[in-house]
């Protein structure tokens, strides 16, 4: 099957891979500042709700959104 096909080629599901991808391009606009606000980055990534995006992006690298957009 695809999911199983996927799986062993990226170590994840499809569903996770997407995340994981929405993510990456998540920290990488909030550490170049590429948008005017946190909520325009977790818009741009795919996410409707902020707080869904607040805790999805601290369970994968561990801070907030807010931290990294400081830092």
């Amino acid at each position: 099957s695809l999911q199983y096909a996927f799986h062993r080629r990226f170590g994840c599901g499809p569903m996770q891979w997407l995340r994981q991808q929405r993510l990456d391009k998540a920290h990488a606009m909030l550490q170049t500042r590429q948008a005017g606000s946190i909520a325009a980055v977790a818009q741009a990534c795919g996410y409707l709700l902020q707080s869904s995006f607040s805790r999805d992006y601290r369970n994968r690298f561990g801070v907030t959104p807010s931290q990294t957009w400081r830092a």
